[in-house]
């Protein structure tokens, strides 16, 4: 039996952080700079962003794992960000883009989450047999 979670979270459309300076969007012709985002399919060639679809889609980056996955429950449309590393010669991930009210949603249930979590300490002071004890929880 397959895992559904894992089935569903392995399924995301790509976009990558443009390496080169002189691409054009096939749609529009809109030129694209070095950095910008593009979408890339052999059938359809380099798109750019509002070309693709991904226009209305907030960046969020890389690096807040928790933040990530809040955001990626709630969004109705996940789309990753990579970059291509000359160094390392393979594409790395930069981020995703997600819904921005999906965004701001996962934002504030993180922020409510640290704030209950700064009234909680890891310690608890216990008294045993007359004296005060500090006890990990």
């Amino acid at each position: 039996m397959a895992n559904s979670r894992q089935d569903e979270t392995s399924v995301h459309e790509v976009v990558w952080i443009s390496h080169r300076g002189d691409e054009h969007c096939v749609k529009c012709g809109r030129e694209i700079s070095r950095g910008n985002l593009v979408q890339v399919n052999q059938r359809d060639g380099v798109r750019c962003v509002s070309c693709a679809g991904y226009d209305d889609l907030c960046f969020l980056p890389a690096g807040d794992a928790k933040l990530t996955r809040l955001a990626t429950s709630v969004s109705s449309r996940v789309v990753v960000v990579v970059k291509w590393s000359s160094a390392r010669k393979r594409h790395e991930r930069q981020g995703i883009l997600v819904d921005e009210p999906a965004y701001d949603a996962a934002l504030q249930q993180a922020e409510a989450e640290a704030a209950s979590k700064r009234g909680r300490s890891k310690f608890r002071v216990l008294e045993m047999d007359g004296e005060k004890v500090l006890w990990k929880q």
